[in-house]
């Protein structure tokens, strides 16, 4: 008696289980929606600055999977049957006759006047509508979901309707690039001499400070005298 009262109770709850899973998927859908939307957009503005279209099939992948993989999660969970019990009582003002014959079937042993009170929530349970029970209503924030979804196609889609700007940009840029590599001078003969004279001075330059470590001045005035004489600018200029 136990084991299909018990049965029986489920098969009449089971219509309100699925019909919450079913609303529980719809509103994770809409979550999901959501999410991939916010990530859309981020994926839209790279896509402006990249010049890629890549964001586009990534932005569609998003909103494809993530709603769909947030609707099957509920539909995969195990039935609740409490909730179920509790929506059907509220709903028709049972005062928790439904939620109590649950557990009443669940004892080993019953007595007659549990017995009644699991024929009377029976007797219930069969004129009960599960759409009444459960409604599936759409979410509040449907306008800034569709808003949200809007944006992020616009922006994945700007760089296939506008390609020539990004055209319209290098052809900018490119002049000016131009320009600014002709205003550079080429070296000159005063460049190559000043290259000339690092390259003399550097020997001189390290034994100098070589020399300026030691406690006397007399070596620094011997390394100043050798790079005046040998260097060639110095020569050059005389």
């Amino acid at each position: 008696m136990t084991t299909s009262s018990d049965t029986e109770l489920k098969q009449l709850l089971e219509p309100i289980c699925r019909r919450m899973k079913q609303r529980t998927a719809v509103l994770n859908a809409w979550h999901g929606l959501t999410v991939a939307g916010a990530l859309s957009i981020v994926l839209g503005l790279y896509g402006i600055f990249a010049a890629s279209l890549l964001p586009l099939a990534a932005s569609l992948l998003l909103i494809l999977v993530v709603p769909t993989i947030a609707a099957l999660l509920p539909m995969m969970s195990k039935s609740d049957w409490r909730q179920a019990a509790r929506l059907v009582d509220r709903h028709y003002g049972l005062k928790d006759r439904t939620a109590t014959a649950l557990e009443l079937a669940q004892r080993p042993e019953q007595l007659p006047i549990h017995q009644m009170q699991l024929r009377d929530a029976m007797r219930h349970l069969q004129r009960v509508e599960a759409k009444a029970v459960v409604p599936l209503a759409m979410p509040r924030n449907l306008v800034s979901i569709a808003g949200l979804l809007a944006l992020a196609l616009c922006l994945n889609l700007w760089p296939a309707v506008f390609p020539s700007g990004n055209d319209t940009r290098r052809e900018t840029i490119q002049p000016l690039v131009g320009k600014a590599n002709a205003t550079i001078p080429p070296p000159t003969m005063t460049q190559e001499v000043a290259r000339a004279s690092q390259q003399h001075v550097r020997p001189y330059s390290d034994s100098a400070f070589k020399e300026l470590s030691k406690p006397s001045l007399l070596g620094s005035r011997q390394i100043v005298d050798a790079y005046f004489r040998s260097s060639p600018i110095v020569k050059t200029g005389d």
